[in-house]
């Protein structure tokens, strides 16, 4: 009796593995740049909720805390305290931002000084977009797949 494998049954096996792998390989591509829009708003959008927290403790007018965005490559923003950069986040290369954003602050009621915004993240390869909304006199901060505003009921 034979024991072992032919070198048949293991190029056949390799074939079935290649295929499976030419399949797999594209998805996981697209999976990478999907978390990474992902993770690149939900970073965003905890950071303006932080800067308001930190901006209600301060207190008024004890600290002018802002987060100013780069609006080139590589795109990103920073958060100042009194002109003091505390904090730096650059984006991965495959998300950008669209429009011109120029900076955010809050009043020490929580209100956003600089009103309505919404940021607008895109992918580059996969096209698709996100949107983080910050509500005008409430500060509230939301991600959203969709630029529409509007509540759905």
């Amino acid at each position: 009796m034979q024991r072992g494998v032919t070198l048949i049954e293991l190029l056949v096996c390799i074939a079935i593995l290649s295929i499976f792998a030419s399949g797999i390989i594209p998805t996981l591509g697209q999976s990478l740049e999907k978390q990474e829009l992902e993770s690149t708003s939900c970073q965003l959008a905890a950071d303006i909720r932080w800067l308001q927290q930190i901006s209600i403790n301060a207190g008024v007018d004890t600290t002018a805390y802002a987060m100013f965005f780069y609006n080139t490559t590589p795109y990103g923003y920073y958060v100042t305290a009194n002109t003091v950069r505390i904090k730096n986040i650059i984006f991965p290369e495959s998300v950008t931002l669209s429009g011109s954003h120029s900076y955010i602050s809050f009043a020490q009621s929580g209100a956003p000084k600089t009103g309505a915004q919404t940021i607008s993240m895109r992918s580059k390869k996969l096209k698709k977009w996100k949107f983080v909304i910050l509500a005008p006199i409430t500060g509230r901060v939301r991600i959203s797949d969709f630029i529409n505003t509007q509540r759905e009921e």
